[in-house]
């Protein structure tokens, strides 16, 4: 069946939307097939090729930003391309040799585990910024308190000549904690906690010390941060590449079989194996690159039967014009929202959307 003008500007329009989604709060690509294949005149082996060929340029662009940034781990990523490229080729092949039930239901299923894990990951953020504020308030009352007291005691062991002197230092200290009480409770202060040992000062994160913590217990908690990242910085040892090997066959393959984009599969893997996020994004975008390209070469060897090589690269160019540029728009966007409660509110409706359409492929 012909693809008619309406489907080309419905897919520029998905991707426009899958572009701000990507840029406010990394989640989006996953959404691009589904919403294609909503159209009866685009087949889900039709909707899976373009957006592989979609996310050629959209890789370049990522991979770009995120190479100028320096957080791209390059230890890691070149031993996870070459198995990358490999798989999504073997993806390619499979793909046409199943049913688009079959397809469905595996994408639906990457759907659903991926909006899963992002609403975990920004509740638990959530629970941990207020976990974190908890000995921060209790330490900052206790020294505000102590001070007070200290001062109280002093001035009365003057001798009864100076109780006046006394009242006015105690009320003074009581003063403090009540203002001290007053700042940690506001709700929109110009501080918020972002985690423990950071603030978060007009949306910039610093570093702190908190109130009680010594610099044995600072060096540890580096420490430990500095033995997560060994795995993506440092020289790999034989079972973290064993890791990246394993980790770039599964992105790899499941990107070509469902049409998701690298960093939809790799990162949870990334994230399981305790990696940084900034390293981690940076990795998956680069790993995109290849994924893409191997498996847009294996579809215009592979999938000649099934697709319309110029419906295809049409169909790729309108979600490629609209998810690229767009992915800047939702960066710049996310600086004027609220990150986590825009980030659990879009996972939570993925979970739920997922659920639907798996359900529905299912019964």
């Amino acid at each position: 069946m012909a693809l008619t003008w309406l489907t080309f500007l419905l897919a520029a329009v998905i991707g426009v939307v899958a572009g701000v989604l990507i840029g406010c709060i990394g989640v989006g690509g996953v959404v691009i097939v589904p919403l294609l294949i909503l159209r009866h005149d685009v087949d889900i082996h039709l909707a899976v090729v373009a957006c592989m060929a979609a996310y050629v340029p959209a890789g370049l662009a990522g991979a770009v930003a995120y190479v100028r940034k320096r957080a791209v781990p390059w230890h890691s990523a070149v031993f996870m391309c070459l198995p990358a490229a490999l798989a999504a080729l073997l993806g390619s092949w499979t793909l046409v040799r199943l049913s688009a039930h079959v397809v469905k239901l595996v994408l639906y299923s990457i759907m659903l585990g991926t909006s899963c894990l992002s609403a975990v990951r920004s509740l638990h953020a959530v629970w941990t910024e207020k976990k974190a504020e908890q000995p921060r308030s209790i330490a900052g009352t206790r020294d505000t308190i102590a001070s007070g007291m200290s001062g109280f005691d002093r001035q009365s062991n003057s001798g009864a000549a100076s109780l006046g002197e006394d009242s006015t230092a105690f009320d003074d200290g009581v003063h403090s904690m009540e203002q001290e009480q007053a700042r940690l409770m506001a709700p929109d202060g110009d501080e918020k906690a972002a985690g423990p040992g950071i603030l978060s000062q007009n949306g910039r994160e610093r570093p702190v010390v908190v109130a009680g913590a010594s610099t044995n217990h600072r060096q540890v908690a580096s420490d430990t941060s500095t033995d997560k990242a060994m795995c993506c910085f440092g020289s790999l040892t034989g079972v973290q590449l064993v890791q990246a090997l394993l980790v770039g066959m599964l992105a790899g393959f499941g990107s070509a079989l469902t049409g998701t984009s690298g960093p939809v599969l790799l990162l949870p893997m990334l994230f399981i194996l305790l990696w940084p996020a900034l390293p981690a994004l940076g990795c998956a975008q680069v790993i995109q690159v290849p994924i893409a390209c191997a498996a847009t070469v294996g579809n215009l060897f592979f999938a000649t039967s099934q697709v319309d090589l110029h419906d295809m690269f049409k169909l790729a160019g309108c979600v490629a014009a609209g998810l690229v540029p767009f992915v800047f728009v939702g960066a710049a966007i996310a600086d004027h929202l609220p990150q986590r409660t825009l980030k659990i509110t879009v996972a939570l409706l993925l979970v739920v959307a997922s659920l639907v359409l798996l359900l529905r492929e299912v019964l």
